[in-house]
């Protein structure tokens, strides 16, 4: 299981710095200033995955050990707030295109890693409403994300449905896994709950690769209606 989250996790961030830098040179920032950016891209992409973790790690996201507050939908809105942010002032902000944006979408194919949640659904570690709808929602996004992605930049208007569905497969996700939740505030219980998504490795998931995917998705839409 680690080793499918980590090798999913890191090839995702690795895949959008290179997009970033990509990108850069497209709109005419130099080599040298592209590369620059895109290790600050990726250096903290990385800082955000070890504070997570060690939040995770520390059993800071058990909401039922931490009162009402749930500090895994925190850090989840936090995260995709500032990523959202970073994404929209220059000079990512001016990322634009077609090509951009299938660029954007090429990340998503890491969303494979959805067949953990099948996995830990077969040992009765998570919900079956989480854990298929996560799991084949996932799988999809990620097999067709390449081919998506090439058809974006061949020109085809493939990419709005695909990151349409891409977020609410994410949203989806969210609200059951909130819902599904131990804690005082969660409307539903169930045997077995959604308590694994707020332990490592699978926090991972949750706190880094959701926001992380939400900003590619929204980003990439809004790079084809700027190079409109």
């Amino acid at each position: 299981m680690w080793i499918i989250i980590l090798a999913a996790g890191s090839g995702m961030l690795y895949s959008t710095t290179m997009v970033a830098r990509n990108g850069l040179i497209a709109i005419g920032k130099s080599p040298r200033k592209a590369n620059r950016l895109a290790v600050g891209v990726l250096g903290s992409l990385s800082a955000w995955l070890i504070i997570s973790s060690s939040a995770a790690g520390w059993g800071l996201y058990k909401q039922s050990e931490r009162g009402a507050i749930p500090w895994v939908a925190v850090s989840l809105t936090a995260a995709l707030a500032v990523m959202l942010f970073f994404a929209s002032i220059k000079p990512f902000g001016e990322l634009a295109g077609v090509k951009v944006a299938s660029g954007l979408i090429t990340p998503q194919m890491y969303r494979v890693v959805g067949v953990v949640f099948l996995i830990l659904f077969a040992v009765n570690e998570l919900p079956p409403v989480l854990a298929i709808s996560a799991g084949v929602g996932d799988l999809a996004i990620g097999v067709y994300a390449p081919i998506v992605a090439k058809k974006v930049a061949s020109g085809e208007s493939t990419g709005r449905l695909f990151n349409t569905l891409g977020l609410l497969d994410l949203l989806n996700v969210t609200i059951i896994t909130y819902t599904l939740s131990p804690g005082p505030l969660t409307p539903f219980q169930s045997a077995p709950d959604a308590s694994a998504m707020a332990v490592l490795p699978m926090s991972i998931l949750t706190t880094v690769a959701v926001p992380l995917a939400a900003t590619l998705h929204i980003k990439s839409i809004r790079a084809v209606r700027l190079g409109d």
